[in-house]
């Protein structure tokens, strides 16, 4: 890290930019980790659950984390193969979607 009075010159504008791009990736890096952990820690499915909500079931494939726009706080959004009446993989032309945790019927209140 840069210190004025350690160099004994004044910072230009590209070490301002460098010391800056570096504490911005720490902190990403950090705030990445942590919504990973708060949803992570939350979350009760994981990889091959059957899943519903309004739309209809699936399996899990895979989490990731998205931010609702009336919460404060990551949640998690589940890619899933949308199976049929039957419990098997559709044969429609689109095969997987997304269900989000909220929308999952038995966390509806």
């Amino acid at each position: 890290m840069y210190h004025h009075g350690i160099c004994g010159g004044k910072m230009t504008t590209k070490e301002y930019d460098d010391q800056k791009k570096i504490i911005d990736t720490a902190r990403d890096i950090q705030l990445r980790d942590l919504n990973w952990e708060f949803v992570s820690s939350n979350n009760k499915y994981k990889k091959g659950d059957i899943i519903e909500d309004h739309i209809g079931k699936g399996k899990i494939e895979k989490m990731k984390i998205y931010f609702p726009l009336d919460k404060k706080y990551p949640d998690a959004a589940y890619l899933i193969t949308i199976l049929n009446k039957d419990g098997k993989p559709t044969k429609l032309k689109d095969k997987q979607r997304y269900v989000y945790f909220p929308n999952i019927k038995e966390n509806k209140k």
